[in-house]
């Protein structure tokens, strides 16, 4: 097929990261010829890369997202004569990861179908939203009947790309594109149909990529938005857990992933928490402590620990031996941290050989794992619902990145300080994740507790605003400011300590 291609890029800084050229890989052969449209400024070295694929590439102000990149490609850039000399355009952006494999299976389904428009998903009509059925923009081709006719060019001419946000994007292009175009008597197709209202790629992902096999993940995936649904998270580990075992840690996708977004937000969406066992195949290699208490000294000493230092400068001496990892273990002396926490700490983040054991093999399997901390206690329920990670001064991290954090002008004693949030945007700035870990027994605490914490909170919220369903407390709390900040004050007087 005489296909062309229409590919909106975008990157603040103008680099071309890697996942986009697994992108291009894929997508070049399928087209006769390739447009590159650059929405903000491409680096020299982003340049040459894109080279690699088009010799046209073109760079425009960023306005419009990729609407305003199309609306420039068939205004400025191709003819109505042009387009005539196509069997059908590709409109497509750099907003999902892969493909993972060859896509050719798609193209020739799409055209045995006989349809004038399809893209790879569409957003099902949300009868509660008051959403129509559209095809979704980031992937979209418009076959021969269409490009030849004169409608196509006017809807991009009349096209006003003057969005002031996203959602304005959606609503007055995504919507509006199907809904024009079916008004002039074209048809309208996905590849992954089905009848669930809203995003699809958002909420069931896994279902898109391995039921549909349509072998991408939106980026979208790794960003909460409010009122995200539970499901997608749980959806979307199952997809993460599926790349990794049939196409490998895809390294390409996990540092983009990082250089993206928050860390923090990182957290909920792909569910940064490990639960660890005891393993037997337990190696001490490079393995250095920082422990500045004499009684938790004991404690590894008895376990038979052996590379331990109690003095800041003899610490980190010895970390710049090696690039292998450490543990700082300098648990904060507070009211709020008992005696009964420490010790859960401690079996979260050693407990002994056989399951630091198993820790190293994350760390080892797992290279974009930087840093891990204590899964956050139950008991310590106020933190919780403050800070996605809680460091408690104890924490697994690779020696390479806490020497960068160390050179960068921090002491030791001040990283041991920072709020758990804090450390992880650290280790997020040198390349790491940061995950948090717990072994069984403080899993089966945290969950009793829990269950404990979510009865009693609920009943006290009951209680205080009379209300007998939990979606009138959730509903309550987004409509109102006050109620938010005296729930906040229930949570804290009535269950900052449980004993």
């Amino acid at each position: 097929m005489n296909r062309l291609g229409i590919f909106c890029f975008f990157n603040k800084e103008g680099k071309v990261n890697e996942y986009v050229k697994v992108l291009l890989n894929e997508m070049v052969r399928y087209f006769s010829k390739l447009y590159i449209v650059c929405n903000g400024k491409v680096s020299d070295e982003g340049r040459e890369t894109l080279k690699k694929y088009s010799e046209f590439i073109y760079e425009r102000d960023n306005v419009g997202f990729d609407a305003g990149a199309y609306k420039y490609a068939f205004t400025k850039l191709i003819t109505e004569e042009d387009l005539k000399n196509y069997d059908a355009v590709l409109i497509f952006n750099d907003t999902f990861y892969g493909p993972f494999k060859p896509i050719n299976y798609i193209f020739e389904e799409m055209e045995s179908r006989n349809c004038d428009i399809w893209g790879l998903t569409a957003y099902n009509k949300f009868e509660s939203k008051n959403r129509p059925y559209h095809i979704q923009s980031f992937f979209v081709e418009f076959m021969q009947s269409v490009i030849s006719s004169g409608s196509f060019i006017d809807f991009w001419k009349g096209l006003d790309i003057n969005f002031n946000d996203f959602f304005d994007c959606v609503n007055n292009y995504e919507m509006k594109m199907t809904s024009y175009f079916e008004a002039h008597g074209y048809s309208v197709d996905s590849f992954i149909t089905n009848n669930i209202e809203g995003s699809m790629y958002l909420e069931y992902p896994y279902e898109i990529f391995v039921e549909n096999n349509c072998p991408i993940i939106k980026k979208k995936c790794f960003t909460i938005i409010k009122n995200y649904p539970r499901y997608a998270v749980l959806d979307l580990l199952k997809l993460l857990e599926y790349v990794s075992n049939k196409y490998g840690e895809c390294d390409w996708m996990y540092d983009d992933i990082l250089r993206t977004y928050d860390i923090i937000k990182l957290k909920n969406s792909m569910q940064l928490n490990i639960v660890c066992t005891e393993i037997s195949d337990y190696s001490e290699n490079n393995i250095s402590i920082y422990c500045s208490d004499e009684n938790d000294l004991c404690k590894f000493e008895n376990l038979g620990f052996t590379d331990i230092y109690s003095e800041e400068k003899s610490f980190i001496d010895r970390i710049e031996l090696d690039d292998d990892i450490a543990l700082v273990f300098s648990p904060l002396e507070n009211k709020a941290v008992t005696k009964e926490m420490k010790d859960i700490i401690f079996d979260s983040i050693v407990k002994n050989k056989k399951y630091v054991a198993d820790l190293c093999k994350k760390f080892n399997e797992h290279a974009y794992i930087g840093c891990i901390l204590p899964r956050a206690i139950a008991y310590d329920c106020f933190n919780v619902f403050e800070n996605e990670y809680i460091s408690y001064g104890c924490f697994w991290i690779r020696k390479n990145i806490l020497k960068a954090i160390l050179k960068s002008g921090k002491k030791l004693s001040e990283i041991v300080l920072m709020r758990g949030n804090m450390l992880a945007l650290e280790v997020q700035k040198y390349g790491g994740y940061t995950y948090t870990a717990e072994s069984i027994t403080s899993l089966n605490t945290n969950n009793a507790v829990n269950e404990r914490m979510w009865r009693e909170m609920l009943f006290h919220l009951r209680e205080n605003f009379e209300f007998t369903m939990l979606e009138e407390i959730i509903e309550k709390l987004h409509a109102d400011k006050l109620h938010r900040r005296r729930i906040k004050n229930i949570i804290k007087h009535k269950f900052y300590r449980m004993d």
